[in-house]
C-alpha cells in the first residue's frame, strides 16, 4: 500500500521533528502555515513560531518513540493520531504554560521534573498546491501525569 501526498509530507516533518533537525521539520511546511492547539485556542502562524513551539516541545521532556494510532491522508489532507510519552524535565512548566497563554481554562499539567506523561494527539493537516503542509489543527487531551 503506497502512502498518500498529504501522509507522506506529514511523516517526513514528524520525522526529522524525532531527529530534531528543525530545517527539515519546516522545510515541510508553507511560510504561512497556520498550526492552531484548538483545545487551548493558540495559533502560530508561520515557520518561526512553529519552529519555536516544536523546539520547546521536545525541550519538555525525554520522550519514547511516539505509539502511532492511526494515519491517513489523500492528496491534499491527512489525519494523524498517536500516543506521547516521556519524562518531564525542567521546561515542562513553560512549556505547558506556553500551550494554554490563549486559554481561559490553564491545562492541569503542574509535572516536576522526573514525572512520566502521556498525551493522546491528533492532527488535521492540510497541504497547499505546492505540497507543503498548510494548516494544522491539533487535538490534544492533557490528564496529569502518570506517575
Amino acid at each position: 500500500m503506497s502512502e498518500s501526498a498529504a501522509l507522506t509530507r506529514w511523516l517526513t516533518a514528524s520525522a526529522a521533528v524525532q531527529q530534531r533537525n528543525w530545517d527539515a521539520a519546516v522545510a515541510c511546511l508553507a511560510h504561512d502555515c497556520e498550526w492552531t492547539l484548538v483545545p487551548t485556542g493558540l495559533r502560530l502562524s508561520g515557520t518561526d513560531a512553529i519552529r519555536g513551539f516544536m523546539q520547546a516541545g521536545m525541550a519538555a521532556g525525554d520522550r519514547a518513540p511516539p505509539e502511532v494510532k492511526s494515519a491517513f491522508g489523500t492528496d491534499t489532507d491527512g489525519v494523524f493520531e498517536y500516543i506521547s510519552r516521556g519524562v518531564a524535565t525542567t521546561s515542562v512548566g513553560d512549556f505547558a504554560t506556553s500551550l494554554s497563554a490563549r486559554s481561559s481554562s490553564p491545562l492541569a499539567v503542574e509535572a516536576s521534573p522526573g514525572y512520566r506523561y502521556e498525551f493522546h494527539v491528533c492532527f488535521l493537516f492540510r497541504l497547499n498546491e505546492a505540497g507543503l503542509i498548510a494548516e494544522v489543527r491539533e487535538y490534544f487531551a492533557a490528564p496529569p501525569p502518570v506517575g
